[in-house]
């Protein structure tokens, strides 16, 4: 038994390393159109990427890049977030306090291995995710980690399993552009999250964390590409927690790990947001 929870902390940890805040910063917005002729030039997904600005309303001059953002993502039954939600609220809303952590652990863990089962990936995979997430229990019980905290390692590990083995028998969403869903879950990380409130900076980079993964695994590169970026994040992230780095200071910082990782998160151009939900351009 110890053993299993030994091998559970150190997938666990390698989870929790990993974070990815690339929203967030006027840095980003601060030179309107011309600063996203600017960051296309350097490469930077924020720039390419105008519907990161919206997170900066009303301060961003780009605020009208896109008009059209979709209320929710498309379909997508190769993810894991998306394909388990439904089991995921079910098990919440059967196990929501917190001593029943374990009791909502193992209801997590049962729905996440049926579906990786149907879809064809491998046991390693399967149990390094559960596992950890019911070392990730065990904390929340104890009230050694917050029970958000624990949510979005969960969402994080499902990714990270199906990043290491993909289910084969899911049929991913082939209108899908990676960068434009990557980009919507950030948004979406960073409406949640993205308070004033420096509690809420960890929980943004483990959010966006997880669609990092999700990108890299619609985009067919493996981890080990993308970790530097996440774990640096991460630590970027606890800085600014911690009031040691402002916000211009932790996008530079995010910025050059972004360049330094040599993937491509640009858009391609006449490519909608999503399937029906065209970008508009800002009316000059």
């Amino acid at each position: 038994m110890g053993k299993k929870v030994s091998h559970a902390n150190r997938f666990n940890r390698q989870f929790l390393l990993g974070g990815l805040a690339l929203l967030g910063s006027l840095a980003a917005c601060s030179s309107g159109t011309a600063g996203l002729k600017t960051s296309r030039q350097t490469g930077t997904f924020v720039g390419n990427h105008p519907v990161g600005c919206m997170v900066l309303a009303p301060f961003c001059p780009m605020l009208q890049a896109y008009t059209l953002l979709p209320e929710k993502a498309p379909p997508q039954p190769a993810d894991p977030v998306w394909a388990t939600a439904k089991a995921m609220e079910d098990c919440a809303d059967k196990y929501g306090e917190r001593k029943q952590a374990g009791e909502l652990a193992s209801c997590q863990n049962e729905a996440f291995t049926q579906w990786g089962q149907k879809g064809g990936m491998n046991a390693a995979a399967l149990t390094a995710a559960t596992e950890a997430n019911s070392a990730n229990a065990a904390q929340v019980a104890s009230k050694a980690m917050p029970a958000e905290m624990a949510r979005l390692s969960w969402n994080g590990l499902m990714e990270r399993a199906t990043l290491d083995s993909p289910p084969t028998a899911y049929t991913p969403n082939a209108d899908v552009v990676p960068s434009s869903l990557l980009g919507w879950q950030q948004h979406e990380c960073a409406a949640r999250y993205g308070s004033v409130n420096r509690q809420l900076y960890v929980y943004q980079a483990m959010c966006d964390n997880a669609a990092l993964m999700a990108w890299a695994r619609r985009s067919h590169v493996p981890y080990e590409k993308i970790q530097p970026m996440m774990d640096g994040n991460l630590q970027i992230s606890y800085q600014e927690q911690s009031q040691k780095l402002d916000r211009e200071q932790a996008q530079m910082q995010r910025d050059a790990l972004t360049k330094a990782s040599g993937l491509d998160f640009s858009i391609p151009q006449n490519k909608n947001v999503f399937p029906g939900n065209a970008p508009k351009a800002a009316t000059p």
